[in-house]
């Protein structure tokens, strides 16, 4: 593997420190459907999710995170709550909760974490 090591990066235009880039983006995010088979609908540093019943899902990284104390949000379409299930440095689960309290399957969900990568 090669490093490169730079203070800036930029686009020819705009340029941010090196480290907003390390530190500071989605280290992976993914939106998916729940209703019906789930599926990934576009992604970024995921390799799969499973479904776990009704408004569960298992979003699992393709690079896992270095610990456990990474930062994921959550979000789903209208009209509905959702909570962690629970974080592992590989994956994450979301749960989607109707406004009646109820596990739901929504037609977009989303997670984003941000954190360090091993």
């Amino acid at each position: 593997m090669s490093t490169i090591i730079a203070s800036n990066i930029s686009d020819g235009t705009t340029s941010v420190a090196s480290t907003y880039v390390v530190n500071g983006s989605a280290k992976a995010w993914v939106n998916f459907n729940q209703i019906g088979t789930q599926a990934i609908q576009d992604s970024f540093n995921i390799s799969s999710i499973t479904d776990l019943n009704v408004g569960r899902t298992t979003v699992t990284l393709s690079n896992s995170m270095s610990n456990i104390y990474y930062s994921s949000v959550m979000g789903a379409e209208y009209n509905s709550m959702q909570g962690n299930m629970g974080q592992l440095v590989g994956s994450v689960g979301m749960a989607v909760l109707n406004s009646g309290g109820s596990y739901e399957d929504r037609n977009n969900s989303c997670i984003q974490i941000m954190g360090d990568l091993a």
